[in-house]
C-alpha cells in the first residue's frame, strides 16, 4: 500500500476516527448478521492475502460492493 494513506489516517481528527470505527463495526455487524461469521473471516483472510476487495466480496460473501452498500443501507432503514 501507499504510505501516504496510512499517514493520512493518523492525522484524521479523532471524532473522524470514531465516525470510521462506527461505520466500520456497523459494516461488520450487518455482514455477520446476513452471511455468518465464517464468511466475514474469509473475507478478510482473503484481503489480508492480498485479493482484489471486489474479488474477496464475491467468493466471501457472493456480492458486489454496491449490494453489500445498499444492503446495509436497507437494513439501516429498517427494510
Amino acid at each position: 500500500g501507499d504510505h501516504r494513506d496510512l499517514h493520512s489516517f493518523r492525522t484524521l481528527r479523532s471524532s473522524d476516527r470514531q465516525i470510521m470505527d462506527s461505520q466500520s463495526a456497523r459494516l461488520i455487524l450487518y455482514m455477520y448478521t446476513q452471511w455468518g461469521p465464517g464468511s466475514v473471516v474469509e473475507l478478510l483472510q482473503r484481503a489480508g492475502a492480498g485479493e482484489d476487495i471486489a474479488t474477496a466480496l464475491d467468493g466471501s460473501l457472493g456480492v458486489n460492493a454496491q449490494q453489500l452498500f445498499q444492503g446495509r443501507y436497507q437494513a439501516d432503514q429498517g427494510g
